[in-house]
């Protein structure tokens, strides 16, 4: 695994952020969008990609799923899918970037939640930042799997 400083990573996350955001607001009407992930976040390291949080009623998924995919983004293959929450990927850009596609009403809303424990707190900023760097050494797999961990003992408020 390797990991980025802020510095070296968020300001172009940022700015097509910036860009697709807009792209994303004019194209799904009805849909709520917001920066996720670490490159939301001042002072997290990160694999260097960008997460972008696509908020919908259930009615809309189908819809807005169509639209994306005809606008060049891609269903993610290695992650987990459903009615609820549908994972897109760009190849258009230097870094990655990814859209969560959520149902509004449904457990995935976590999401934003996450984002903002670390936004408020430098305690767990400087957690996860930890966590990341003591998984240089391990492979995707096992990243994600310490990932998980820790996401889920914030979301549980612990």
């Amino acid at each position: 695994m390797r990991f980025l400083k802020p510095q070296d990573y968020q300001p172009e996350a940022r700015a097509i952020y910036a860009r697709l955001a807009k792209k994303i607001e004019d194209l799904l009407p009805n849909a709520h969008v917001e920066h996720i992930g670490s490159s939301a976040v001042d002072g997290m390291i990160s694999k260097g990609d960008l997460d972008i949080y696509v908020e919908a009623s259930k009615k809309f998924l189908d819809e807005y799923e169509r639209l994306l995919l005809n606008q060049g983004f891609e269903r993610k293959t290695d992650t987990f899918q459903s009615q609820e929450l549908r994972m897109l990927v760009s190849n258009e850009f230097d870094i990655d970037v990814a859209i969560q596609l959520v149902d509004k009403d449904s457990k995935y809303t976590f999401f934003k939640t996450f984002r903002d424990v670390l936004k408020s707190s430098k305690k767990e900023r400087d957690n996860y930042n930890s966590l990341k760097m003591s998984c240089i050494p391990l492979t995707q797999e096992e990243y994600r799997e310490k990932k998980s961990k820790f996401i889920n003992r914030i979301l549980q408020g612990g």
